[in-house]
């Protein structure tokens, strides 16, 4: 690094800091000289200053049998040796070794070839190769020998020694082809190797109706809206619920003598159809064959009823559902159940919203407030214990003990069944019936009741035929309107029947 100082002599003196000697100190493993050739081994630890012992190396040249020896390298101290050059000769089968000239070839050990003894043609030997296969037939090994005199080993050659060896698949051929070009001799390589099977997938069973929140949804303005909790997986016939994937067979795997090695095939999905779903053999799809929720445990049903078994609170949030539902406890104030088939709830409907669209609310204790409560079943019937402070529009309302202070609408009739039984306040409309036993309230609570004619009724232009119906008292307060008639009652009527009559409404006893 140049100082700063330094710099500031200008051009000069930047030249004759960068004139300085460098000494560079490089360390080289030993196991990096021994795949060099014995002449590029002494090369590189001369250079470098590496620590090697003496070598001897053979050939064989037309002009005969060659020689040369090197001597140790840095802090090494062993040299060449005679006996080492004798038996490199003996394991060629190299004769007529001139001992002599070996010896002075090993004492000289100048990195000269030299002849040390003549070539005779008929000794020449061919490179060869040996295979070895290992025990479980996945990986075959050659190891090529040094030709003396002869020729290399061919890509070809090399195919062909594998084929004896039984070796026919997996061969590396990249390795062959280099082998060809630049072999390497007396060091073991892969060069086959076989392939392991791979076991085949199970089957599974993949559900395909998107994951439900399992929490409050959390509305586009970032607010948290605790009731959308959404525990119905809701479908409609034909709607595929399910697939069941069919396991595979694997790939099969082979060995170097290309036996084939059988894939372990996967296990078929332990899957159980219930009631309400049908399995497509053809694409494995598992389809709803009635409208309904899903219900997956040890079986897989899509069931026409949703049960709740206890309230429709928190921990069940609203519910809208293609099917009926039976609730076990009440329904919650803001909460909604909205079902295409009938609803039944076996508690009360509190400040909630319960609506059937294609079949009957069954209520088995009361509707009512706080809060805004609406309760409608436009194609069927609503029944419940008590109605108060509630909204209800149905075909026909039945109940058992009261409707008070509520707004109600129904096509047909309204009735309350019990012989106490009270409408009190609010106001009805009906299209044909309208009865209890005791309408309004000593307290001459404001009560309206209306009936009103069908629409082909008014097109035919018949007379109104609706009925007001008090089993024991009407009390004054009470308005009833028929066909567009008024009136207002003013005294109390007992067992009091109430119809249009030429215009008007007209009290009778029945």
């Amino acid at each position: 690094m140049v100082r700063e100082e330094e710099k500031s002599g200008g051009r000069g003196m930047l030249r004759r800091l960068l004139r300085r000697p460098v000494t560079y100190v490089v360390q080289v493993e030993p196991q990096a000289l021994r795949g060099l050739g014995p002449a590029a081994r002494f090369r590189v630890a001369s250079a470098v200053g590496a620590d090697l012992d003496g070598s001897v190396s053979v050939r064989v040249a037309d002009e005969g049998i060659m020689l040369r020896a090197f001597p140790p390298v840095g802090a090494a101290k062993r040299g060449p040796s005679e006996g080492e050059a004798m038996r490199l000769l003996e394991e060629k089968q190299i004769q007529d070794i001139d001992q002599a000239a070996v010896a002075a070839v090993v004492a000289q050990a100048d990195g000269k070839w030299h002849v040390v003894a003549p070539r005779r043609p008929e000794l020449d030997r061919d490179a060869s190769a040996e295979v070895n296969v290992a025990e479980d037939g996945m990986t075959a090994m050659i190891t090529l020998r040094r030709p003396y005199g002869g020729k290399a080993l061919s890509a070809h050659d090399l195919r062909m020694v594998l084929e004896q060896a039984g070796v026919v698949k997996g061969i590396d051929e990249e390795l062959i082809q280099r082998l060809e070009k630049a072999p390497v001799y007396d060091q073991p390589m892969v060069v086959a190797r076989g392939q392991e099977p791979k076991p085949g997938e199970d089957g599974r069973f993949e559900f395909l109706l998107p994951d439900l929140p399992a929490g409050p949804t959390v509305r586009e303005d970032g607010t948290v809206d605790y009731r959308e909790i959404g525990v119905a997986k809701a479908v409609k016939a034909g709607d595929a619920v399910a697939r069941i994937h069919p396991p595979t067979a694997g790939e099969d795997g082979w060995d170097v003598a290309g036996n084939v090695l059988k894939a372990q095939p996967g296990k078929p999905a332990q899957v159980r159809l219930g009631k309400g779903v049908e399995l497509v053999q053809d694409t494995g799809m598992v389809v709803a064959v009635q409208d309904g929720h899903v219900i997956v445990s040890d079986t897989v049903d899509v069931a026409p009823v949703f049960h709740v078994p206890e309230n429709v609170d928190f921990s069940v949030g609203n519910i809208r559902f293609p099917g009926a539902v039976h609730i076990g406890g009440d329904v919650l104030e803001g909460f909604q159940v909205e079902a295409e088939g009938s609803i039944i709830v076996r508690g009360s409907v509190v400040g909630a919203t319960v609506i059937s669209y294609g079949g009957d609310v069954e209520v088995r204790q009361g509707i009512r407030g706080p809060g805004q409560v609406r309760v409608e079943a436009p194609r069927g019937t609503v029944k419940a214990k008590f109605v108060e402070n509630a909204t209800v529009r149905a075909v026909e309302l039945q109940v058992a003990d009261a409707i008070l202070h509520s707004n109600v609408t129904v096509e047909k009739s309204v009735k309350v069944h019990r012989r106490d039984g009270r409408i009190a306040g609010g106001r009805i409309v009906a299209g044909e019936l309208i009865e209890s036993a005791f309408i309004g309230s000593v307290h001459a609570t404001r009560t309206e009741l209306i009936l009103q004619s069908s629409p082909d009724a008014a097109a035919l232009a018949m007379p109104p035929s609706g009925v007001v119906k008090a089993r024991q008292i009407c009390y004054p307060g009470t308005v009833i309107s028929i066909g567009g008639a008024r009136a207002i009652v003013r005294e109390e009527h007992s067992r009091a029947r109430f119809v249009w009559e030429n215009g008007a409404v007209k009290a009778t006893v029945f």
